[in-house]
């Protein structure tokens, strides 16, 4: 795209965009009702295998909290809760994402500082 040279120039390329942008708008708007649906039935498809990989686990959290008047603080409370977690607790990707941070060779990089892992934890 060139370079406006003029005020007039430069109207029409902004009128241009947003002529352009207006139809793309309009194209998913047309789209939105099959966009909606498709993704409703993708989550009851998947929600009996998959619903704790589908829900965010903070606002799980947040909703459990509300029941007790309570509002979840995804910094003070997640390494909490972390702390009070057996190993078998934990799902076996984040177990050998955790061990490969405390050998210092996640994804095959080297650690920059040191962590130390409490034996038996």
């Amino acid at each position: 795209m060139a370079v406006p040279a003029t005020a007039e120039d430069m109207k029409q390329a902004a009128a241009s965009v947003v002529q352009r942008m207006q139809s793309e708008l309009e194209e998913l708007q047309k789209n939105m009702d099959t966009i909606s649906e498709q993704a409703v039935e993708e989550v009851e498809r998947n929600w009996n295998k998959r619903k704790m990989e589908i829900v965010p686990g903070s606002s799980l959290l947040g909703e459990w909290y509300k029941k007790y008047q309570l509002r979840f603080d995804k910094t003070r409370d997640g390494p909490a809760i972390a702390a009070q977690m057996k190993v078998e607790e934990i799902a076996y990707e984040l177990e050998q994402f955790i061990k490969g941070v405390a050998r210092g060779n996640v994804a095959g990089r080297p650690a920059v500082g040191t962590i130390s892992v409490a034996k038996g934890e």
